[in-house]
């Protein structure tokens, strides 16, 4: 996964792996789930998940994304994992 030019492992390694570990968790249940319900679920900030759930993709199956049925004007987006994940060591504690 290409995480960009500004990341640095020894910086930033560990607290990625940690959120994506959270949001793997949270929406592994494959229901739809506003970003502020899952960034209020696994305690990290809305820009953080976002980026979480395409990280989603490289991990295995993909994501989906739908806006939400009368706030489309707000500009309200729901998201799923359509697949759980299966990558070795990803529940581990």
């Amino acid at each position: 996964m290409n995480l960009g030019d500004t990341f640095d492992e020894d910086l930033d390694g560990k607290r990625i792996g940690e959120q994506q570990k959270r949001v793997c968790r949270f929406m592994a249940d494959g229901e739809w789930h506003r970003l502020r319900d899952i960034a209020r679920a696994t305690d990290d900030p809305e820009a953080s998940v976002s980026a979480r759930i395409r990280g989603l993709d490289a991990i295995e199956g993909k994501h989906e994304a739908r806006r939400v049925k009368g706030l489309e004007r707000r500009g309200v987006w729901e998201y799923r994992w359509v697949r759980e994940p299966r990558q070795l060591g990803l529940f581990e504690s």
